[in-house]
């Protein structure tokens, strides 16, 4: 049976991101000088800066630019430091602003490792043998699953990475030309935010996440990623660590538009993306920026998983905070890392609310940018992080018609419900019990295993009132039911006039015992209806109270 957390959201997750708390020094953390905000609709920069000459006491403005092409951000450099606090808190109170914030650096999440493993240890622990008798992870030619991971810079040439690559097949590289009108000029193998076209430089960090994604299996060399055959795309911050809040705005943006223009081209355009690798991070309760959690909500509603990493530091995110783990969004899944022997990595975050699940991050065998190796090993919740995602695009590339169809119909509940299937597949852990939100460790194999039994089995193709068993005593119903859609389903009591006396609504059980309990202690004796619907279907069963 699958613990009852998968009937709630997890709208207890939202945390606000406050300065107190926790003693820092804030030049380690954001520039005096950057303010991000996201505006309400409508307002241009040039409304921004005529609220701002209109104060008293102006504050000098350097620069103001867009962030992204579209996003309601802008990014206000200031002249001198020493304007920060007043001039921030102006703008949070401006009927223009939806909110501000500073302009944050943010971490690569890695611990460095001396290579010590030559096998692949973690793609056993997670049982990613079986899921592949189950599913490989091959995509289909005219609808690609696509994985975006943001990260400093990749090896795109890598013998185990370069036929894995997603190309803009509707772009020319090199021509200096936007040729498919997306915004983005020669956006070919994907972005970099700081030179605004698909040029990078090489780095391990990048590479090394992407391979374990989706390095190229059964291929004859190096390693095999979690998925075979799956296209990832990348973007990527120019050719240093020095990130800030703006650049991740910008990289969302980027994937979030390929996703969009899916969607309403019906696939004709941009990119079947289903998530976004996050192996970066700000450790910290500190104030910040909130368009990156808000962003989440975005990618997420448009059909993206935000798969994200927590802090390699041996705190409790609740308390300590974390971005992006205390988001709160429900389209974001947080990692920690584990060990062979199932527990968590010494320098690994935790937190029973922010933090959802385990995968391995010691050890981890990879492609790496390196003059003198191709693969190597390293520690750290960056590479636990995109275990996960590559779960997703095994979720994704289920060759199972039903499933698919459902996962394209409503892309926001698709997320939702892919999200819910990995939490539903883990394994129980000792050392991640009462410190994850699920209390378990990724397994490919039971995740895959509930997708078909869930979903790619003929009795489970319709939305079926299977029974329902009454208990005298307590005059709980318990509803046993079948489903064919993952979306929110209502259930109601209907009595023999027509009246509504009970309604509930819920998000199906992921388990092959589907089933919900029911109080009807308020009811008569006397004949009823129940009534299950969904968006989609609709089915009714009568049933009676005794005495």
């Amino acid at each position: 049976m699958i613990p009852d957390f998968l009937t709630f959201r997890r709208c207890f997750l939202a945390v606000a991101l406050l300065l107190s708390g926790i003693q820092i020094r804030a030049q380690e953390v954001f520039d005096l000088r950057e303010i991000l905000v996201w505006t309400r609709e409508g307002v241009v920069a040039k409304d921004l800066l005529n609220g701002l000459y209109a104060i008293q006491g102006l504050p000098t403005v350097k620069d103001i630019r867009q962030v992204g092409i579209a996003l309601p951000v802008f990014k206000i450099t200031l002249n001198q430091p020493d304007q920060f606090g007043e001039t921030l808190e102006r703008l949070k109170n401006s009927p223009m602003v939806e909110s501000a914030g500073y302009n944050g650096h943010i971490d690569l999440r890695r611990v460095p490792d001396d290579p010590k493993y030559s096998q692949q240890w973690a793609l056993k622990q997670i049982k990613a043998p079986q899921a592949w008798d189950l599913n490989v992870g091959v995509s289909t030619a005219d609808h690609p699953v696509v994985i975006a991971v943001l990260d400093a810079g990749f090896e795109r040439g890598h013998e185990d990475l370069k036929d894995q690559i997603w190309r803009n097949k509707a772009e020319v590289p090199h021509d200096g030309i936007d040729n498919d009108n997306n915004g983005y000029i020669d956006d070919y193998y994907g972005y970099n935010t700081l030179y605004n076209n698909d040029s990078l430089y090489a780095h391990f960090h990048g590479t090394k996440v992407a391979g374990i994604i989706g390095a190229s299996g059964d291929n004859g060399k190096g390693i095999s990623g979690i998925n075979w055959d799956v296209e990832i795309m990348t973007v990527s911050f120019g050719q240093s660590e020095d990130i800030q809040d703006d650049d991740i705005l910008e990289g969302m943006e980027y994937i979030l538009r390929q996703r969009e223009a899916y969607n309403a081209s019906g696939g004709q355009k941009g990119a079947y993306v289903v998530a976004m690798n996050m192996s970066l991070g700000r450790a910290g309760k500190v104030s910040t920026f909130k368009g990156i959690c808000r962003m989440m909500d975005r990618l997420g509603e448009a059909g993206i998983l935000t798969v994200g990493a927590s802090a390699n530091t041996d705190k409790d995110v609740d308390i300590e905070g974390d971005l992006p783990c205390d988001c709160g969004s429900e389209y974001l899944i947080c990692v920690t890392s584990t060990d062979q022997q199932d527990r968590k990595l010494e320098g690994a975050a935790y937190g029973k609310k922010s933090v959802d699940l385990g995968a391995p991050g010691k050890g981890i065998l990879s492609t790496t940018h390196s003059t003198e190796a191709k693969y190597s090993t390293g520690s750290g919740t960056s590479f636990a992080t995109p275990m996960v995602s590559g779960a997703v695009g095994l979720i994704y590339n289920t060759p199972c018609d039903p499933l698919q169809n459902m996962l394209k119909k409503n892309p926001g509940d698709a997320s939702i419900l892919v999200r819910d299937l990995i939490f539903s597949g883990v394994d129980k852990v000792s050392d991640l019990k009462d410190i994850t939100f699920t209390g378990g460790r990724l397994n490919l194999y039971k995740t895959l295993s509930i997708v078909k039994d869930a979903y790619c089995d003929s009795e489970s193709q319709m939305l079926q009132i299977k029974s329902i068993d009454p208990n005298p005593a307590q005059k709980i119903l318990r509803l046993r039911y079948s489903v064919a859609q993952y979306t929110l389903h209502t259930v109601r009591v209907v009595g023999i006039g027509g009246n509504i006396l009970f309604e509930k609504t819920f998000w199906p059980d992921l388990s092959k015992d589907k089933s919900i309990l029911l109080d009807v202690s308020s009811l008569a004796v006397g004949n009823y209806v129940l009534q299950l619907f969904n968006d989609y279907e609709q089915v009714s069963k009568k049933f009676q109270v005794r005495p």
